[in-house]
C-alpha cells in the first residue's frame, strides 16, 4: 500500500509551507509521495500570478486548471491516483 499525503494551500499560507510540510516530512509515518495542489489562477486570489511556494526536496508540486478550493486536494488525487492501492 502507497501512503500518499495530498495538500491544498491559499497564497497567504505560502509562507508557511516549508515549515509544514518539513514537520510532515519527519514523522515517522512512512510517508511514499507528499502532492500539493495550487491553482494556475485563484478564485479568492485575483492578485495571484502565479508565484509557486518554497517547498523541501521531494514534494510535488501540481498546478490545476482550475480551483476546486479545498476540495483539490481530494478530488485531483483521486483521479490522478486512480487505480493505486
Amino acid at each position: 500500500m502507497t501512503t500518499i499525503v495530498s495538500l491544498t494551500a491559499i497564497p497567504p499560507r505560502f509562507r508557511y509551507l516549508g515549515p509544514v510540510l518539513e514537520n510532515i516530512i519527519a514523522q515517522t509515518a512512512l510517508i511514499d509521495k507528499i502532492r500539493l495542489y495550487l491553482p494556475k489562477r485563484f478564485r479568492r486570489f485575483p492578485e495571484y500570478k502565479g508565484e509557486m511556494p518554497d517547498v523541501p526536496k521531494g514534494v510535488r508540486v501540481i498546478q490545476t486548471d482550475d480551483d476546486l478550493g479545498p476540495a483539490s486536494k481530494v478530488l485531483f488525487a483521486v483521479d490522478d491516483l486512480r487505480g493505486v492501492d
